[in-house]
C-alpha cells in the first residue's frame, strides 16, 4: 500500500494541478540534484520548507491555493537560465 502526503491530493484524492510539472523541475537537469536521481527527500525537503517567493509559504501549502505561483518559483529556482553563470 502506498501513502502519499495529503498535501498532493485534491478533496477528491487527485493530484493537485500542477504538481507534476513542479515535480518535473525538480527532478530536471536544473533540479534539486542537478538531474541525477534522488531517493525524493531533496524534493520534499524543497516542497515544505518556507519559500521567501512564497512569502514565508511553503510550495506544498500553497500549491492548492496557486498552483501557477509554485510553478513559477519553481522556474525561478530551478531553470536553465536561473542557474546560467553569466546572472
Amino acid at each position: 500500500m502506498f501513502r502519499f502526503p495529503p498535501w498532493q491530493l485534491d478533496s477528491t484524492g487527485t493530484p493537485l494541478a500542477g504538481l507534476s510539472d513542479v515535480l518535473a523541475l525538480l527532478r530536471g537537469p536544473y533540479g534539486v540534484s542537478a538531474g541525477d536521481t534522488t531517493s525524493g527527500w531533496e524534493e520534499i525537503e524543497w516542497l515544505i520548507a518556507p519559500h521567501a517567493l512564497l512569502s514565508g509559504g511553503t510550495p506544498s501549502g500553497v500549491l492548492a491555493l496557486d498552483p501557477a505561483l509554485v510553478l513559477a518559483t519553481a522556474l525561478q529556482d530551478f531553470s536553465s537560465w536561473s542557474n546560467d553563470a553569466r546572472w
